[in-house]
């Protein structure tokens, strides 16, 4: 009786509404959020919301670039560290980085907030954020970054993942700048941090 409701209230709508045939893609999909939940715990662990998508294609003078250059709005992430698995995320993160558009997308603004496996949190808020063509988030443009209760502006964040290590290294300005290194929960055991 319930399966029948549930087919109700989705087919009864389109039937009055229609279905919007401009949407092919997720390119065009405004107002995305997903969830992923851990197979160990039930609790969440990742959490991907975005305004808005769009596609550009940068003109130098007269010509126009034959490439498409992907700018994604408003992107907030949320990664629980105690639930997530260190493995997994790294396949995400590499799965992630083979993707060619990813590559030349853009991320304005972007919002990071990470859950230490302590409960703690480092919130990261940047007017811009880019994958590096090394496997790298960059973070830049009035970067706001809290931890620890103490907020920093800083020219920029570079965030990997080190799968030697099983850390999330979050570099703050330049090459040389701190590490701050997260370790991730490896199947069924947690590991805490550790600042250099």
């Amino acid at each position: 009786m319930s399966s029948i409701k549930f087919i109700f209230l989705l087919v009864i709508p389109t039937l009055f509404y229609g279905i919007d045939s401009s949407i092919r893609t997720l390119k065009k999909v405004e107002g995305f959020e997903s969830s992923f939940f851990s197979s160990e715990t039930g609790f969440q662990y990742l959490k991907i919301k975005y305004k808005d998508t769009s596609t550009e294609r940068p003109k130098l003078g007269f010509l126009k670039f034959g490439l498409a250059f992907l700018k994604v709005k408003d992107l907030k992430v949320f990664l629980d560290l105690r639930h997530a698995n260190a493995k997994l995320l790294i396949k995400k993160w590499e799965e992630l980085l083979l993707k060619k558009a990813i590559k030349y997308a853009t991320l304005e603004p972007i919002t990071i907030s990470l859950v230490q496996p302590s409960g703690d949190i480092i919130s990261m808020e940047a007017n811009k954020g880019k994958f590096s063509s090394i496997g790298q988030l960059k973070l830049w443009g009035d970067v706001v970054y809290k931890y620890d209760g103490i907020e920093e502006r800083l020219s920029q964040v570079v965030i990997s993942f080190n799968n030697v290590t099983n850390e999330l290294e979050i570099m703050k300005g330049t090459e040389n700048g701190p590490k701050l290194r997260v370790s991730l929960k490896e199947s069924g055991t947690e590991k805490g941090l550790e600042n250099n």
